[in-house]
């Protein structure tokens, strides 16, 4: 009996126990965690990347970890962390593969070797590790290698940023759960004795690309889940090979902006030529981007007979009519299913409840019938619309989204919200688009004088003298003294002016200038992303604000 008895556990020594006032007290001596990568990753979390297989987990991880080690946001993901020393546990590329990867394209007539390498951080390290290191059979646990091979070079490089590229090549078996679980309490163990910040990335099982990316699709989700932060995907658009998304499944302790409604597109490519990266193109919703079923099977004709056949069309008359035979017609026929999203389209029609939506709140209504309005003119031809007509009406929907997000927080802070047509920004625009249209183009308020300019780019054009005095801020065509009114000027995606001071090779603004909210803004574009600061008081005087 006495040899089953075990010691009774010291709750004094391994126990703490204080009031909650006492906890939230010492928790507000504590800074607020940083945004590494955006919400998706913040200072002191344990964060999972997965994605299939040449999706480019690899190419984002390397990108987030030469951002955080510059301090330098990937847009338009913030980043509101100090530049950071970052390691970077590399089981995947060879040193060849990193070459070719951060440098500009081969040219097999100009010789074997490579030109235009980029230059990372100094702060940026990565290691390698041998596999006989990890994978030697000498009965240790593979949590206790780690554990002696990571703390002497986290102390050495003094990083704070843990990046793993890719957490399946630790595991010496294929007993996923034996060996992910203790890992994964180690690397919580090397967070909070070190401090750090980790980012693991990790594979998908085998799933059907045309459905939506869930945590369930992540190899031993259930494990990584309970022990993680916060977790995020790599998608592939069904249209362009090129482009990917990021959708954030898992959030502890923010909302998930970047969900299946709202996603954010990147084209995958050489950034400035020589930087294998994700670069912003533009938000969409998951699922106008899921991958088509590649059967094999006619599915034009398959959806034109279809049609036939329910305009009262029998089987040997349209076999008659498209040179078929009677049981080919039929087989087609057979094989006519609704498509997937239609499908969703009509449960979600039966049973979405809009309140219970993370973006809904009372009045949101009126913002959202004014969006589907716009969405259904983008959708119809009209052959006398003109591309001012269009240029206005992707101006208005912009304003009706800044519109939306403004009245939400004013609800979520207020308790209520306002109409739109209380919006002073988008109030005006449509006053000056009326006054556009009624004196047929004569008369060009501020509000659409940017609009119309980019119709006009050119002297040689006819450019009535109402638009010609009231494109651009007062100033930057008729003022030498203005550094602006010698720049190429051009609109952004959002149809904003923009003033253009240097291109990269293929023709993107590398540093340009934008007005907002009266103020001049200074952008410019690395393969890190894009940064933003206010534009030199001392260069460009009392242009840096709008009069």
């Amino acid at each position: 009996m006495e040899a089953l008895q075990t010691a009774a556990l010291d709750v004094d020594e391994y126990v703490e126990i204080r009031p909650m006032n006492e906890w939230m007290r010492e928790a507000s001596g504590q800074p607020v965690p940083k945004q590494l990568f955006d919400d998706l990753w913040r200072e002191g979390e344990l964060a999972v990347l997965f994605g299939d297989t040449g999706k480019g987990k690899s190419a984002l991880a390397v990108q987030i970890g030469e951002s955080i080690a510059r301090g330098r946001a990937i847009y338009p993901f913030g980043l509101t962390a100090k530049p950071k020393d970052v390691l970077l546990l590399d089981f995947e590329m060879s040193e060849k593969q990193i070459e070719m990867r951060y440098s500009a394209d081969h040219e097999p007539s100009k010789g074997d070797v490579l030109k235009k390498k980029y230059g990372f951080s100094k702060r940026f390290h990565r290691l390698v590790v041998k596999p006989e290191v990890l994978y030697r059979n000498d009965g240790r646990p593979i949590e206790e290698v780690l554990r002696e091979l990571l703390q002497p070079l986290i102390v050495k490089t003094r990083a704070s940023v843990l990046i793993i590229d890719n957490i399946t090549h630790m595991k010496r078996t294929a007993d996923s759960h034996r060996e992910t679980v203790p890992l994964m309490k180690e690397l919580l163990r090397l967070k909070r004795r070190f401090g750090l910040s980790i980012l693991v990335i990790a594979h998908t099982r085998k799933r059907d690309a045309r459905r939506a990316i869930s945590i369930n699709d992540l190899q031993s989700a259930g494990m990584l889940a309970n022990s993680v932060d916060n977790i995020f995907a790599i998608g592939q658009s069904r249209g362009d090979s090129a482009e990917r998304y990021i959708k954030h499944l898992k959030p502890r302790n923010a909302e998930a902006l970047y969900d299946g409604a709202h996603v954010p597109v990147f084209r995958l490519g050489k950034i400035g030529g020589n930087f294998l990266g994700f670069e912003f193109a533009r938000f969409s919703s998951e699922r106008s981007l899921l991958a088509e079923p590649k059967d094999g099977a006619n599915w034009p004709l398959i959806e034109q007979i279809k049609q036939m056949h329910d305009d009262g069309s029998s089987i040997r008359a349209i076999a008659e009519k498209l040179g078929m035979s009677k049981t080919g017609v039929h087989r087609h026929l057979q094989m006519w299913h609704p498509t997937e999203e239609a499908a969703e389209e009509e449960v979600a029609e039966r049973s979405f409840d809009p309140t219970t939506h993370v973006h809904y709140f009372p009045g949101c209504e009126e913002y959202d019938a004014a969006t589907d309005e716009l969405c259904e003119l983008d959708e119809s031809y009209d052959d006398q619309e003109t591309d001012v007509d269009r240029a206005f009406r992707d101006r208005e929907g912009w304003l009706v989204e800044t519109a939306r997000s403004e009245a939400r927080q004013k609800y979520l802070s207020k308790g209520t919200a306002p109409k739109l047509s209380e919006y002073a920004e988008y109030k005006a625009f449509k006053k000056a688009v009326r006054k556009y249209n009624d004196s047929g183009g004569e008369v060009v308020q501020e509000p659409i004088a940017y609009i119309v300019r980019r119709f006009y780019p050119s002297a040689d054009d006819p450019v009535s003298p109402a638009v010609e005095s009231s494109c651009g801020p007062p100033g930057l065509a008729t003022e030498p003294e203005n550094p602006l009114a010698g720049m190429r000027t051009e609109f952004d995606a959002r149809r904003h002016l923009i003033y253009v001071e240097d291109s990269l090779e293929d023709g993107k603004p590398r540093v340009w200038y934008k007005y907002e909210n009266d103020s001049l803004f200074r952008y410019e574009r690395d393969p890190t992303g894009i940064s933003r600061t206010r534009a030199d008081a001392e260069v460009f005087g009392k242009f840096v604000k709008l009069e």
